[in-house]
């Protein structure tokens, strides 16, 4: 286990840091996804941010993209971890 993936799996283990994490990554999103969040609930068993307003929109916090792969130049390991966004049908 490298160093940053340390601190990104502390980071995931605090629920503050978590959440700014996942406020800070719905920041960088254009206004019409983030409306996908209005209302929103943080959940932090589940690592994620649910839209509530019926999109069924999510950002989904991981340690990486694709934590179960070896890390690569398109499988970057950074210290806070990678948030994925994601509509899943309700």
């Amino acid at each position: 286990m490298t160093d940053n993936e340390k601190k990104a799996i502390q980071l995931s283990e605090n629920p503050e840091e978590l959440r700014q994490r996942l406020f800070s990554a719905k920041a960088c999103l254009n206004r019409a996804t983030q409306l996908h969040f209005a209302p929103w609930k943080f959940d932090f068993h589940g690592k994620c941010l649910l839209g509530l307003g019926g999109s069924g929109a999510i950002l989904q916090w991981k340690t990486r993209r694709c934590p179960e792969k070896p890390i690569s130049y398109e499988n970057q390991q950074t210290n806070n971890g990678t948030v994925i966004f994601k509509e899943v049908q309700r």
